[in-house]
C-alpha cells in the first residue's frame, strides 16, 4: 500500500522587523498597526502590566496572536481567536515578563516581537541561555544563519541540529515551516530558491510554510500556481515530489489566509468548500488537485487542535470526511491524522480504532496509513523502533502492513536530512518484522525513493537497498 508523501502537520512562526522603544500614548496603553507593510513598530518593549492596542490599516482581517505559527503555544493567552475586521481592533494586557513573539495568523510573514519587563527590571533575561533546546532558541539560530549567509545556510544549520539535538528531530517540520516563511523573503530575490534540493527536508514544511507567506501576503491565487509550475517534477535538482508539495502549500495558504480574508468563514464545512473551489482554480486536477486539498484538511486538522472558528477536538471531525464529496474523502481522512493523534493524547492504538471505524474500508485503510506515519514522529530514534512495530502488530492482522509500511514512510519524510533513506530502511530490517512484512516495506521505501531525491542523491540512497528490491527504485 502506497500513500500519499503530504501528512504532517506542525508549523511555526517567524521573527522581521527592527526594535522600537515606545512612549505609551497614555499610562501604559501602546499601539501597533498592521500596515501593508507588517506590523509598525515590529518590536516594543513594554511594563508588566501594560495593554497592547493591535488596529490595522492594510484593510483586510487580521490576527495578531503569539508564535509559534498555527499554535500560538508560547503565551496561548495571547490570542484573540477569531479574526479581527479592519476597522476594529483588539487589545491585549501582558502581565507575564518575557519575550514574546507575535505574527498576523492570516500572514504569518508579518511578524513583531514585544518585550515585556520585569518590575524595576531593565532587561529581560534569555530563557535560551538556560534552556537552548527548545522552539524559539532553534529558531533563533536559523535566523541567525538565514541572516548570515542565506537560506542555504540555514538549511544547514537544520542539519545540524538534527544530528545534535534529539528534541528538534521530532519538532523539524514545524521548524522548517517557519523558515519557509522567510523562503518567501528570498523567493522575492530570486525565484531559484524553490529549487534548493534541501528543502525536501523534515516532510517538505518548507514549502507550506513558504505558500502561506505568499498568499497571506499576496492573496494572488495565480501567482501561488506560477510559484508552484516553476518547479518541474523532474531536471530542476529540487526533489521530485516539490512541485506537489508546493500545491500542498496552496492548500493550507487558501485556508489559513484567503477564506478568511474573503469574509467567507461560517462553518467548517462551508469553510472547506470555499477553500476546494479556490484550489480547483490553481490545480489541473489528479495529483495537485488532490496535493491542494490535502492542505485544506490539514489546516482544517490544525483548527480542530487550536481550537478555533468555534470547533474542537470534542467534535466528530471524521464526521467533516463522511460528507465531503467521495473525490476529496482521501485527502480529508488522511489529513486529519494529527488532530485523530493529538484528541488520543498521542497514543497510537486508541487513536488508530477511531481510524478503523471509519465505515468504508478503502479510506480506512488509508487513512492508516497516514496516522502510522505521523506517529513514527515520535519514535524516530531506532530503540523505539520496536515499539511501533509492536502496536502495529496489535491491530486486526489485515491492517497490519498498512501500518508498518505508513510507519516507515513517516520515518522517510522525517529521517536525518539527506539520509533519510537510511533511517527508513533500518526499521525494514529490524528483527521483530517477519520476512514477509521486511520484504514488503523494503520495497515500498524503493519505490519512494525516486519521490524524494534525484540524481546522484537517487543513485546513492538505492545503492543502500537489498540488491532483490534495487529494481523498485526505477532510477
Amino acid at each position: 500500500m502506497r500513500i500519499r508523501r503530504d501528512i504532517f502537520v506542525l508549523a511555526v512562526g517567524a521573527l522581521l522587523g527592527g526594535l522600537v522603544l515606545l512612549s505609551a500614548e497614555r499610562s501604559g496603553v501602546y499601539t501597533v498597526t498592521l500596515t501593508e507593510g507588517g506590523f509598525v513598530p515590529s518590536l516594543i518593549t513594554i511594563q508588566t502590566g501594560d495593554t497592547v492596542r493591535f488596529v490595522s490599516t492594510a484593510g483586510k482581517y487580521f490576527w495578531p496572536a503569539s508564535d509559534p505559527h498555527p499554535v500560538h503555544s508560547y503565551y496561548s493567552a495571547f490570542d484573540p481567536r477569531r479574526p479581527i475586521a479592519p476597522q476594529e481592533s483588539w487589545s491585549y494586557r501582558f502581565d507575564t515578563p518575557g519575550t514574546w513573539k507575535f505574527h498576523d495568523h492570516l500572514a504569518a510573514y508579518y511578524t513583531g516581537e514585544v518585550t515585556v519587563l520585569a518590575p524595576g527590571a531593565s532587561q529581560v533575561r534569555s530563557a535560551c541561555a538556560a534552556n537552548p533546546s527548545a522552539m524559539p532558541c532553534w529558531l533563533e539560530r536559523l535566523e541567525a544563519a538565514y541572516a548570515k549567509d542565506g537560506l542555504d545556510a540555514a538549511f544547514d544549520e537544520m542539519s545540524t541540529l538534527y544530528r545534535t539535538d534529539p528534541a528538534f528531530a521530532k519538532n523539524c517540520h514545524g521548524a522548517v515551516h517557519n523558515l519557509g516563511l522567510k523562503g518567501y523573503e528570498a523567493y522575492l530575490k530570486d525565484h531559484s530558491a524553490l529549487l534548493n534540493p534541501k528543502a525536501a527536508i523534515c516532510g517538505n514544511g518548507f514549502y507550506h510554510g513558504f505558500m502561506e507567506a505568499l498568499l497571506g501576503t499576496t492573496g494572488d491565487i495565480a501567482e501561488a500556481k506560477k510559484a508552484c509550475d516553476s518547479i518541474p517534477t523532474a531536471g530542476s535538482g529540487a526533489s521530485p515530489d516539490a512541485h506537489f508539495q508546493c500545491y500542498h502549500g496552496i492548500g493550507h495558504g487558501v485556508m489559513e489566509t484567503v477564506v478568511v480574508n474573503r469574509a467567507s468563514y461560517g462553518t467548517l464545512e462551508g469553510m472547506a468548500e470555499e477553500g476546494l473551489k479556490l484550489c480547483r482554480e490553481a490545480a489541473r486536477g489528479g495529483e495537485e488537485m488532490y496535493r491542494c486539498a490535502s492542505g485544506i484538511f490539514n489546516a482544517a486538522a490544525n483548527w480542530y487542535i487550536a481550537g478555533t472558528f468555534g470547533v474542537s477536538l470534542a467534535d466528530d471531525f471524521l464526521a467533516l470526511c463522511a460528507r465531503t464529496a467521495r473525490e476529496h474523502k482521501l485527502s480529508c481522512y488522511g489529513n486529519m491524522n494529527a488532530a485523530v493523534m493529538k484528541k488520543h493524547e498521542d497514543h497510537f492504538l486508541p487513536a488508530a480504532g477511531e481510524i478503523l471505524a471509519i465505515p468504508d474500508r478503502e479510506y480506512r485503510t488509508e487513512a492508516l496509513g497516514y496516522l502510522a506515519a505521523i506517529y513514527a514522529v515520535q519514535k524516530l530514534d531506532p530503540k523505539h523502533h520496536g515499539e511501533g512495530i509492536e502496536e502495529c502488530h496489535a491491530l486486526p492482522s489485515g491492517f497490519q502492513e498498512t501500518c508498518l509500511n505508513g510507519f516507515a514512510n513517516g520515518l522517510m519524510e522525517h529521517g536525518p536530512p539527506g539520509e533519510e533513506y537510511l533511517l527508513a530502511l533500518g526499521f525494514c530490517r529490524h528483527p521483530g518484522l517477519s520476512l514477509v512484512e521486511a520484504s514488503a516495506c523494503e520495497r515500498n521505501i524503493a519505490a519512494f525513493l525516486p519521490e524524494r531525491y534525484s540524481g546522484g542523491a537517487l543513485t546513492a540512497a538505492c545503492a543502500q537497498v537489498d540488491a532483490a528490491y534495487q529494481k523498485f527504485c526505477h532510477y
